[in-house]
Parts: structure tokens; sequence; C-alpha cells
């Protein structure tokens, strides 16, 4: 459940993702009606690129853990999860 949980955690935090909800975002509140276009398909733990989506996640949770800055990935993290997002989104 765990893992899982970070998958969803590190589609929802891609790059590309952020920046398709950005459209939504502006001065209004959304709810969950707006994942219904995303097509996120639901975790497979059959699935490396899942995994890593997850190993991901879980490493800028943990370096943002109690401390105060916007920081999650280094550049070579975020463009590889927005590669992994982007890959499974279309399959």
């Amino acid at each position: 459940l765990l893992e899982e949980a970070h998958y969803l955690c590190g589609c929802l935090n891609s790059k590309s993702v952020r920046m398709w909800l950005g459209g939504f975002l502006p001065g209004k509140q959304i709810g969950t009606t707006v994942l219904e276009f995303l097509h996120i398909p639901r975790f497979d733990p059959t699935r490396e690129e899942h995994h890593r989506i997850a190993n991901i996640s879980l490493q800028a949770h943990e370096k943002r853990f109690m401390k105060k800055t916007n920081n999650f990935l280094n550049p070579n993290q975020e463009e590889e999860l927005d590669d992994l997002v982007i890959r499974i989104t279309r399959s």
C-alpha cells in the first residue's frame, strides 16, 4: 500500500501533471473529477516503471520531511520522473 501511495504521489507531482493541472488551479478549487482526465494507470507491481516512480516519490518525501524547502528533487530526478509518467500514461 505504501508503494502504491507513493506511485500515485509521484504521478501527481510530476512536472507534466503539475503543468496540466495548472490550467485548472488559478483562483479555483478543484475536485477529484479532474483525475478522470489524467488516465493514470493503476499501480502494477509487475512494472518496473511503477516501482521507480514510487521510489522517486519516497525519496522526495524523505528529503522534505521536517524541512522548509521547496526543493524536492534534483533536476535529473525531476526529468526522470516526468519521463516515466509520460511513458506510462501513453502506453
